[in-house]
């Protein structure tokens, strides 16, 4: 479980974590977003978190439909 939180916080760019506070979206949601945006991406880690970043948006939005 460290080793997963770990992958969060070492992101270079973007707080992925604080994002996914402000969305009300657990931690795991963000490491699997994240991590599914860095194999996409391979090598080009900022536009892994970019990515990761409008995910967590698209996520929390059709949660949220969801929700109403």
């Amino acid at each position: 479980m460290e080793e997963e939180h770990d992958k969060l916080a070492s992101t270079s760019y973007f707080d992925i974590e604080k994002v996914a506070r402000r969305y009300h979206l657990d931690s795991g949601t963000a490491r699997r977003l994240l991590a599914e945006a860095r194999e996409e991406f391979g090598n080009d880690e900022m536009m892994a978190e970019l990515h990761a970043l409008r995910a967590l948006r698209r996520f929390a939005a059709e949660e949220q439909k969801k929700a109403s």
